[in-house]
């Protein structure tokens, strides 16, 4: 099994940031190594779509909009899997909060850290 993960959100010690209110984390999960058998394959799809990676925040969506069936195809070929996770930072303090103060005994981290 297979995870290739990335994140979008984190704003650092700006938990509060109105233009990003969220913190996601998105995986791809395979059963084989896919960057090792279908990178190559990923890699011309790129090239097809006029841009050397498809990583939407530098190419932008229009190279993305190009690939996007030949990359579902591969994906469907490969039986890939996601995993999307979201959380709404406004409630991440008060979690953090009750970790620090009520969590301390259970989690054995934290125990080493409270001596």
């Amino acid at each position: 099994m297979f995870a290739y993960v990335d994140e979008t959100g984190n704003t650092g010690k700006n938990i509060f940031d109105s233009a990003q209110p969220d913190f996601f984390t998105g995986a791809l999960i395979t059963k084989t190594d896919f960057d090792v058998l279908h990178g190559k394959r990923l890699h011309s799809i790129a090239l097809r779509a006029g841009v050397p990676a498809l990583h939407a925040s530098v190419v932008g969506v229009g190279p993305i909009e190009k690939a996007a069936s030949d990359v579902l195809r591969l994906l469907k070929k490969v039986d890939a899997r996601f995993f999307i996770s979201r959380v709404e930072k406004k409630y991440l303090l008060a979690t953090k909060v009750y970790d620090v103060f009520f969590d301390s005994g259970e989690n054995p981290a934290d125990l080493v850290v409270c001596l």
